[in-house]
């Protein structure tokens, strides 16, 4: 059985610890399209034993889904930004087919110099209405208006 690397460890099932190496590969597995039952057979066949069960992946993947939405809602007032750097990036989101999605992604330079990602929301770089929504959310949690804006000739802005 291999040795509790942090007090973040959590007990399996079956007596192994998911590590945070361990919740890597299977958020890695999971977002290459791998179902939780693939995920679990996957690990036991690279490791030649049972390491997660299908509640452990379930498990992983709702904690760090829950610590995303709890990014996601944070404050952004403790920011002083001097600059604001707005940019869409077309990531394929699904293993399937599907064509790229867009992600808007609003990056802050605080008076200090220090980077900080805002935040990311799915939408396109053509629609207003999709860069409304995302100002408006930066807003809402208290992102202070920066000195410069900086984005890359987006239609929608």
């Amino acid at each position: 059985m291999p040795r509790r690397s942090s007090s973040r460890a959590r007990s399996s099932a079956r007596g192994w610890r998911a590590t945070h190496a361990l919740e890597v590969l299977v958020i890695s597995s999971f977002l290459r399209g791998l179902s939780v039952r693939d995920v679990e057979a996957a690990l036991e066949e690279a490791f030649e034993t049972p390491v997660v069960s299908k509640s452990t992946v379930s498990r992983i993947c709702a904690d760090r889904r829950e610590r995303y939405h709890v990014w996601c809602d944070r404050r952004l007032d403790e920011h002083d930004l001097v600059d604001l750097f707005l940019d869409a990036v077309y990531l394929k989101l699904r293993p399937d087919d599907a064509p790229a999605e867009g992600v808007l992604v609003a990056w802050g330079v605080t008076l200090a110099g220090g980077k900080v990602l805002l935040g990311l929301q799915v939408g396109s770089r053509v629609s207003y209405d999709d860069w409304l929504d995302f100002g408006r959310d930066l807003l809402a949690r208290g992102a202070r208006p920066p000195a410069l804006l900086i984005a890359d000739g987006a239609p929608g802005l």
